[in-house]
């Protein structure tokens, strides 16, 4: 009994006990319990396309802002051509080249780290100690069913790429609006993420791919938050010319 006395990792249930015994307050109780702060939202996002790069680069300064309590180290899955979803730029696969390319032109010389990509192949495996960047739990997912090759309302993670991205139509001339081919979603993937309890799932669609967004989410996620931002029909996913983000981040 002397020796486990002495050691202080059995006095502290003693001593807090004593502590809230003369402390009957409510107020500091709940002061009690604010010391450990929640966990830092993990973010997930699919592909390299223009929008997935710009919203890595933007998760990625914004977790730098106080209140986000969000982990600085977006993920990028990196999908190979045969991908369900993948619809990459000009024919190119998803890479880490690609990403860091936007990152340190855009976003002043960031880059993803050694940890900020993970291939498919290794994210869809059973979960294990030495890939831990697989784990989804509680993580918000990103995917893009919008761009064509390879953006939205007071929500951060919605609202992010509207001023960047989102370009309409001309005037009202007499040119057919065109109509986007669907782009399917990555079911594998948000089975995966589901499975492993992410927190939500955040999609970017155009009007020809919402049917079979609603589908997958209804099918394969009927108890996963979930957020579907539709662009308008005829509106085209374009990087503005130039544009890069500014320092210090304002979220603009």
């Amino acid at each position: 009994m002397r020796h486990s006395a002495r050691n202080p990792s059995k006095l502290l249930p003693f001593v807090l006990t004593v502590i809230l015994y003369y402390h009957n307050d409510v107020a500091f109780v709940n002061s009690l319990a604010l010391l450990t702060p929640p966990p830092k939202a993990g973010t997930v996002i699919l592909g390299t396309s223009d929008y997935s790069n710009i919203l890595f680069g933007k998760v990625q300064r914004a977790a730098s802002l106080y209140g986000t309590n969000l982990n600085q180290q977006p993920l990028s899955i990196l999908q190979p051509p045969d991908s369900p979803s993948s619809v990459p730029i000009g024919g190119a696969k998803d890479s880490e080249g690609s990403l860091n390319k936007v990152l340190w032109n855009r976003f002043g010389l960031a880059m993803c780290g050694p940890e900020g990509t993970l291939e498919e192949a290794d994210c869809l495996r059973p979960l294990s100690w030495w890939i831990p960047q697989a784990e989804m739990k509680e993580k918000l997912v990103f995917l893009d069913a919008a761009s064509e090759t390879s953006s939205t309302d007071g929500n951060p993670f919605t609202d992010l790429l509207r001023d960047i991205f989102v370009k309409q139509p001309k005037g009202g001339g007499s040119k057919a609006a065109v109509r986007s081919p669907p782009i399917p979603l990555n079911v594998p993937f948000v089975q995966c993420a589901v499975q492993r309890n992410c927190a939500h799932i955040y999609i970017l669609s155009n009007d020809a791919s919402l049917p079979a967004c609603l589908e997958t989410l209804t099918e394969h996620a009927p108890s996963t938050p979930a957020t579907i931002l539709v662009l308008e029909r005829g509106t085209t996913l374009a990087v503005t010319s130039g544009w890069k983000s500014a320092l210090p981040q304002d979220m603009e």
